[in-house]
């Protein structure tokens, strides 16, 4: 069985001159948490075209005023198919935070996949 590291969630608020600044998503490791499914589902197709792939993803979340997810973005990580990348944050993109408020926030997420032996 292939099982993902359960991924961190860290919460870096952006700021804005014209807003007043971004509080941290209350919720981001309970919301990261329910994307894992998903996330292992990428994982577990993509090791179908390469049984021997594993590695790493650090995606970064944005997350407006209002919770919703405006932005996923690879910041990191190598030794996934892009397939399996893209997928993985197709899974984030439709992800539900609680209200940060302000101009929003920011949540990075390292995701490692590893073969069980």
């Amino acid at each position: 069985m292939v099982e993902p590291v359960p991924p961190i969630a860290t919460v870096t608020p952006t700021t804005s001159t014209t807003k007043p600044p971004a509080a941290p998503v209350a919720n981001a490791e309970a919301t990261i948490a329910a994307m894992r499914p998903g996330m292992r589902s990428c994982y577990n197709r993509g090791l179908n075209k390469d049984p021997d792939m594993q590695g790493i993803i650090v995606i970064m979340i944005a997350v407006d005023g209002a919770g919703a997810v405006v932005d996923v973005s690879k910041v990191g990580g190598d030794g996934l198919a892009s397939e399996v990348e893209d997928c993985i944050m197709n899974v984030a993109r439709r992800g539900v935070f609680e209200a940060p408020g302000g101009s929003g926030s920011k949540v990075q997420v390292p995701i490692t996949f590893k073969r069980l032996k």
